[in-house]
């Protein structure tokens, strides 16, 4: 099979501490050289953020040549995750059939964009898988069966890919179109995808959020696709240090060490298996803070129905 190299699309915004191990890890897989990688930085809140992407402009001349840059992108004015994400995706997957996507506290180690990009072209076509991952949900769960890749009813943004069939389709309906924000969490099976998956829904409903990867999940959900992920993770993230947009000290996966052992080959059938998902619902804890909103919500609206 001849592998079309899909394009990479970096995302960062204020913190050139973890951009710049991204990239130190980046730019030593091998693969990147033939893919074209196109890098975007939001622009800046305030005087603070202006002085730190300053640092980024500075890092990314540093790399310019090792990292072949097909387009650098700093935002004017600040977007936003969730926008400057769906604009550039959309934008990019117009051109292209699929692409990868990184963020700035994303290390992708060993040949975790070749494992990515080989699914990418392997499952083109494939009717009930929506994203690949070089992320895995399940990487210190310990499971009597030996297996290489299995598939989550969980979207995973940790180093992922997609399609522009299914992404445009996500872009059209579930943000633009009809079905936006039309979810009815007490009817669905939502929590089936993890313990905070309702929460986080009826809280991107009623604007205490604002995240793509909890739309694209309901996305992924109501249209029955599944992401693809490695048993072990070939990535890590290292933005747990209450530096990103949505960082949580108290979040599971700060504990969750990667093995730095390269994906050896990719002729491994899938593992569909109700234990991983009912593993992955329960590793996935609901946000106290958006359970406390939910409930003051609730007492509000019985006081207005007095």
């Amino acid at each position: 099979m001849t592998l079309v190299k899909y394009p990479i699309i970096i995302f960062s915004y204020n913190r050139p501490i973890h951009l710049q191990k991204s990239l130190d890890v980046l730019y030593k897989n091998k693969s990147i050289i033939h893919h074209k990688i196109f890098f975007i930085n939001d622009g800046p809140k305030n005087s603070t953020d202006r002085y730190k992407i300053k640092k980024i402009k500075k890092i990314i001349d540093q790399y310019k040549s090792s990292i072949n840059f097909s387009e650098v992108k700093f935002n004017k004015k600040n977007k936003g995750l969730f926008k400057n994400i769906v604009l550039n995706v959309t934008r990019i997957l117009k051109k292209y059939k699929a692409a990868i996507i990184l963020e700035d506290d994303i290390l992708a180690w060993n040949n975790s964009i070749e494992f990515i990009n080989f699914f990418l072209n392997k499952e083109i076509n494939s009717k009930n898988i929506g994203s690949v991952s070089g992320y895995s949900y399940i990487n210190n769960i310990k499971l009597n069966k030996s297996f290489k890749l299995f598939l989550s009813k969980r979207h995973s943004s940790w180093a992922w890919g997609t399609w522009s069939r299914v992404w445009l389709k996500f872009k059209s309906e579930y943000i633009d179109g009809k079905k936006k924000n039309n979810f009815d969490v007490k009817n669905e099976d939502l929590n089936s995808l993890g313990n905070d998956m309702e929460r986080m829904l009826w809280a991107q409903k009623n604007g205490y959020i604002n995240s793509w990867a909890v739309l694209f999940n309901y996305f992924c959900y109501k249209e029955k696709y599944r992401c693809l992920q490695p048993r072990y993770s070939l990535v890590e993230n290292i933005g747990f240090d209450i530096s990103g947009t949505h960082s949580s000290l108290r979040n599971i996966f700060k504990k969750n060490k990667i093995k730095k052992k390269e994906f050896n080959s990719f002729n491994y059938k899938y593992t569909f298996n109700k234990d991983i998902d009912n593993l992955i619902k329960k590793t996935h804890k609901e946000s106290l803070k958006l359970k406390f909103f939910s409930k003051l919500n609730i007492q509000y609206l019985k006081f207005l129905k007095k």
